[in-house]
């Protein structure tokens, strides 16, 4: 095979590697590093930093069949140096919709989950095309593939892939990529400003080198940056390090005589403690160099440099089915007039919200304080986002049902009417007259529903509702951006 063939065979297999995290043929040998752990071994936590006060400890959790549903996105470019030839190398843009549902919670708070891809697809771009045999049946054999986590309330999983012959080389390393959904956090109790970092040392790069997989050892430093309720946003960076070794890819028996790696990221990351699913987009570069061991391409200088960016959220398709969003109407939103709905029902009993027993208000005393926290988490959110709370003709309303018993069930809606409607006359029993409005139609809505044990009940329900205001200001900001003709 000619050099410049060899050359362009280096796309595929990183698009390949992308999508599976492809585990090598064995190396050589395999290197560890002081202050880190072997390859396999769970991750090394050390706080930095504590942070301010109040300090409380970060955990993950969840309950039993609550499901999630993420979309990953993963982009890059590549520019590969091989002996005289310098090339720029374009790489497919990835997208794959992964679901992750709680099948357990063990008593020490470990959390089993399963998880499945259901969607995955790559753009045709340079060298690449979809539509190859071997690409197919890779993407076919991860799509049938599932796995089962068991991931400590700290966030350090342990993933087991369930995948058919014969392909379980090719893509048994992807488990690897599932672990990066989840953050490990400090054993101590921290405030915002607190830092930590997390070292572990991994055989994938994630296709940055080329398909490639070397050891890399890894530290990853985080900073909180704010906490509100279960949410927490971080700063993060790494540092990515590869000593000499003689890596394979899965794919053939090409060596490479790695010589030096290093590589850097950088990006943000937003957790909510009790569910699956992540916001956070990582900005990543490497660089590696050493030369090829091949009958082809014998001695030959190498030096691949890469740059990815991964962006995993949650997926709309986990919207409700009424879920509504006009991103045309919503252009121009600067202030919300927010209330709770008159329907709103938290009864018969006080075991959800719990309220003093000789309260004469009933199940409207659960109603006032069900919606007090709603609408006060709601402010803050929209606040963060620059929308301000004040009298205005766009109402943003919430309607909050809640059921008690020994499982306590919500269901919790969030919609906008813009604009006031038609007036209209409406007589008062003592003969006055007042002008009404007619409701405008709903231009924007999301309703969830929420079930566990009451203890902590209102709790996750605040923590679940901030979730839909966020995108509600997410969807406002988007429509800002947005010109006419693109709606």
């Amino acid at each position: 095979m000619a050099l410049t063939q060899s050359l362009r065979l280096v796309p595929l297999l990183t698009v390949i590697s992308l999508i599976s995290g492809a585990a090598p043929v064995a190396n050589v040998q395999v290197p560890t590093m002081k202050g880190y752990p072997a390859v396999g071994a769970p991750p090394l936590v050390k706080v930095l930093a504590r942070g301010g006060t109040p300090r409380i400890p970060l955990r993950y959790v969840m309950p039993v069949g609550q499901k999630s549903s993420l979309q990953l996105q993963i982009s890059g470019s590549m520019v590969t140096k091989l002996g005289a030839l310098y090339e720029p190398q374009p790489m497919p843009t990835l997208n794959m919709t992964v679901n992750v549902e709680v099948t357990g919670v063990a008593p020490n708070g470990d959390i089993s989950c399963d998880l499945a891809i259901v969607d995955l697809t790559m753009d045709a771009i340079g060298d690449v095309n979809p539509a190859n045999a071997t690409l197919q049946r890779i993407i076919a054999a991860v799509k049938a593939s599932k796995a089962t986590a068991r991931v400590s309330n700290r966030g350090v999983a342990n993933t087991t892939f369930l995948i058919e012959p014969p392909l379980e080389a090719v893509v048994a390393q992807w488990t690897s990529s599932l672990e990066h959904l989840w953050t490990p956090l400090p054993e101590e109790a921290v405030g915002v400003g607190a830092r930590w970092e997390v070292r572990q040392a991994t055989k994938t790069m994630g296709g940055l080198t080329a398909a490639f997989y070397p050891t890399v050892f890894r530290r990853t430093e985080y900073e909180i940056v704010s906490i509100d309720g279960s949410t927490l946003s971080l700063r993060m960076k790494s540092e990515e390090i590869g000593p000499p070794q003689i890596a394979r890819t899965p794919l053939s028996s090409t060596e490479m005589n790695v010589e030096k790696l290093a590589g850097a990221s950088i990006g943000a990351v937003t957790l909510d403690l009790v569910t699956l699913a992540p916001f956070s987009e990582i900005t990543s570069t490497t660089a590696t160099s050493g030369f090829f061991d091949n009958p082809n391409l014998k001695g030959a200088p190498a030096t691949f440099y890469g740059r990815a960016k991964v962006a995993i959220v949650p997926s709309r398709a986990t919207r409700s089915p009424d879920a509504l969003t006009d991103l045309r109407s919503l252009r121009g939103i600067k202030t919300v007039n927010l209330g709770g709905s008159f329907n709103s029902t938290v009864g018969p009993d006080r075991v959800c919200y719990p309220r003093p027993a000789d309260d004469g208000r009933g199940t409207r005393a659960g109603v006032s304080i069900a919606l007090g926290g709603l609408l006060q988490a709601a402010t803050v959110v929209l606040k963060a986002g620059e929308i301000d709370v004040a009298p205005s003709t766009d109402f943003l309303n919430i309607d909050a049902q809640v059921w008690d018993g020994p499982s306590c069930k919500a269901t919790i809606t969030l919609e906008l009417n813009r604009g006031r409607g038609a007036a209209t006359p409406v007589k008062l029993p003592n003969g006055g007259v007042v002008t009404s409005f007619l409701p405008t139609p709903v231009i924007w809505r999301r309703t969830f529903e929420l079930s566990g044990a009451p203890a902590g009940f209102s709790a996750r329900v605040v923590d679940r509702f901030s979730r839909d205001v966020r995108e509600f200001v997410e969807d406002v900001a988007r429509a800002r951006r947005s010109k006419p003709p693109e709606f």
